[in-house]
């Protein structure tokens, strides 16, 4: 902070959040650059309600759907309502918190912008979930399935990431871009981390999906019954290994 400065034509000011520059009259002046009308139109459409109400409509009833079809009880609509409401609104506070960091580090709040971005990743997580479910269970391919499932999410939440940084902060779209996708495989190394630890003791936990598909879905070669009673026998003499090192 100063309280006098003598200027030139190099001078350069900060006030506030306004960077000023001093040039003299005969200064050469750069060609003027065209604006990406593009880049600005996405941006806009992003901080819309004609955007954000259909996207938070069609989570809202994917919610409501997932809800519906593993309930096996009588509905209670209040209650699945509640239950598709909590969610709902747990992803419209998080977009004001960003809204809230966002007004004070870049002076933009752009809540739309966040919540139309949180609204797209959970449509994108809803059907990656369905896809990587029968993909698995018509090639009978789980292993590809997790891999799969673990890209594609580190993916959008990278991208999640990086909308939020980018509507939040001043920084450079490059440091915002490396900044989120080394957090994302950072996050994704220590999931895989820990899913590899849990795994490698004895699991009691059954890994097969509860939800029951038609057999017309499956494409690929199923399992013969010689691998199924093979794959059996060496199920079964893990768990004896298992209860037998738990025993003593």
């Amino acid at each position: 902070r100063v309280d006098a400065l003598a200027l030139d034509s190099e001078s350069q000011l900060l006030v506030g959040n306004t960077h000023i520059r001093l040039r003299r009259s005969d200064f050469a002046v750069a060609p003027t650059v065209l604006a990406n009308r593009r880049r600005a139109s996405a941006r806009n459409l992003l901080a819309s309600w004609r955007v954000m109400l259909p996207l938070a409509l069609a989570v809202a009833s994917l919610v409501l759907l997932e809800k519906y079809s593993l309930t096996f009880q009588k509905i209670k609509y209040q209650e699945m309502a509640l239950d598709t409401l909590s969610p709902m609104l747990g992803l419209l506070v998080w977009a004001g918190i960003w809204a809230f960091i966002g007004r004070i580090l870049g002076h933009r709040a752009a809540y739309l912008a966040h919540a139309s971005m949180v609204l797209l990743a959970m449509l994108a997580l809803f059907g990656l979930d369905y896809f990587t479910e029968y993909y698995s269970f018509a090639f009978s391919a789980d292993t590809s399935a997790s891999v799969i499932q673990s890209l594609v999410v580190t993916l959008i939440g990278g991208s999640l990431l990086f909308g939020h940084l980018h509507f939040a902060t001043q920084l450079r779209r490059r440091t915002v871009a490396w900044s989120s996708g080394l957090f994302a495989v950072g996050v994704l190394g220590i999931v895989v981390f820990s899913s590899h630890v849990r795994d490698s003791e004895f699991n009691s936990n059954l890994d097969f999906p509860g939800v029951m598909l038609p057999a017309s879905d499956i494409v690929g070669q199923p399992l013969a019954p010689d691998a199924f009673f093979t794959r059996a026998q060496g199920m079964q003499a893990d768990l004896d290994k298992a209860r037998t090192a738990s025993d003593n």
